[in-house]
């Protein structure tokens, strides 16, 4: 999810502003802040979640779990993005819930993680990225 952009700065339709695109020398258009580099994440996503989109090892991925309560969400963080830890109990609903205290923190530019203390078993989780 893109927000927080502001309505002066000139963009793309989905939101992707023509200076982070010129940033990484792709064309400020449409078509480029579609381009994927190998990643399978197109650039305007890595923007949302202040990746590299030149480089195919960078991109907002989980990178660890536990297996055992409290539930530990770990993955690489931007101190430019907020990030919430949501669950789910049935994907076929698709009901997701904000984890408690786990709602639109700021990363810390670097390892990071989310932990869920109330969970039960039966959970499915998922980790947001958003401009604060």
């Amino acid at each position: 999810t893109v927000v927080g952009v502001q309505p002066w700065t000139s963009q793309t339709t989905n939101g992707t502003p023509h200076w982070w695109l010129a940033k990484y020398a792709l064309a400020t258009n449409d078509a480029d802040a579609l381009y994927d580099e190998g990643d399978g994440v197109p650039a305007w996503q890595e923007y949302a979640a202040d990746t590299d989109p030149t480089n195919a090892a960078s991109y907002f991925r989980i990178t660890g779990v536990t297996d055992l309560p409290p539930w530990t969400i770990y993955f690489e963080s931007s101190f430019n993005r907020a990030y919430t830890l949501s669950w789910c109990s049935n994907l076929v609903d698709g009901i997701w819930t904000n984890v408690a205290g786990q709602e639109s923190r700021q990363g810390v530019g670097g390892p990071d993680q989310m932990q869920d203390i109330n969970a039960s078993p039966s959970r499915f989780y998922r980790l947001e990225v958003e401009l604060p």
